[in-house]
């Protein structure tokens, strides 16, 4: 979907990947879209490492699960955005254009 909306998309299959590449170039990335639940650290987690790691860069929550954060305010201080799962070809498009605009 992301390609389709004229995206160069970069995957990594673990959290931990997705780190090492950030660290080697935060400057590259405009944008993480992250799963809440992921394998070694879930998508809580890894948001607060970016956060470390490139302060500005904007992250998209994506999760099929009811998420059990504090409060909105916890939320919104965490990612930019969350998209339900599954994943709508014209929300994705409508979130991605907002969160981008916003920065």
């Amino acid at each position: 979907m992301l390609k389709a909306l004229g995206y160069h998309v970069e995957t990594a299959d673990n959290a931990h990947f997705a780190l090492e590449r950030l660290t080697k170039n935060p400057q590259r990335y405009d944008l993480t879209i992250i799963d809440l639940t992921m394998p070694q650290m879930n998508g809580k987690q890894l948001a607060g490492k970016i956060k470390q790691l490139a302060p500005d860069l904007p992250i998209i929550l994506c999760t099929g699960m009811a998420y059990s954060f504090e409060t909105a305010d916890d939320i919104a201080a965490t990612f930019n955005a969350v998209l339900p799962k599954p994943i709508q070809y014209d929300q994705l498009a409508i979130t991605i254009r907002n969160v981008l605009d916003k920065i």
